[in-house]
């Protein structure tokens, strides 16, 4: 296939649709990221306790021993929330950006 500039098809997808794709990945990549990082029900079936994510940690510091914790089962939750709202304001803009572009054009 002969194109008009002399471009090929690894320049053209490099120059012209990564770059307009860019808000769309980091969104994807953004929120692929949270649904991951709060996963329960899989950490909690497949993992051992010593492996466990943070979600499922949260779940068993309910148990017994910590019934009467709560300052402990706050500041974790909080420390939970702290990547993804770190991770939210730096890819902030190109949030917007690819949930602006999905729209329907102001219908």
């Amino acid at each position: 296939m002969r194109r008009m500039d002399g471009a090929s098809t690894f320049r053209i997808l490099w120059q012209i649709f990564i770059p307009l794709s860019k808000p769309v990945l980091i969104t994807v990549i953004l929120l692929t990221f949270i649904q991951f990082y709060n996963e329960f029900l899989e950490a909690l079936v497949y993992l051992k306790p010593a492996t466990w994510t943070l979600a499922v940690g949260i779940r068993a510091m309910n148990d017994a021993a910590y019934a009467t914790s709560w300052e402990l089962v706050f500041a974790t939750g909080t420390f939970m929330l702290a990547p993804i709202i770190i991770l939210f304001f730096v890819a902030q803009r190109y949030f917007v950006q690819g949930v602006t572009l999905t729209g329907f054009g102001g219908r």
